[in-house]
């Protein structure tokens, strides 16, 4: 599902951004993350403001999972998850 997500964030089609910026927040994607930054700093991109938000929204949702008690019913680190993130917004 992430290569369909990926796709739909970088595409050409806006409602196909709009819906695969809802999934990734609905699932908490935090692996698109570089998609998501890829298709905010295009000034080309159709959506770039969408990418932005929800990049943001994603971060704050992931600060909720580090800062609440621990849930690992997901059955992830989130720690782990917030190295690759912050990895991929220092690049």
């Amino acid at each position: 599902m992430n290569v369909a997500l990926r796709d739909a964030v970088l595409g050409a089609d806006h409602q196909m951004c709009v819906n695969g910026c809802q999934a990734i927040l609905w699932f908490g994607e935090y692996d698109l993350a570089p998609a998501l930054i890829t298709a905010a700093e295009d000034d080309t991109h159709h959506s770039a403001d969408l990418a932005a938000q929800t990049l943001l929204a994603l971060a704050n949702s992931l600060y909720d999972e580090l800062s609440g008690p621990g849930d690992y019913k997901s059955r992830r680190d989130p720690q782990l998850v917030r190295r690759n993130v912050t990895g991929a917004l220092e690049a």
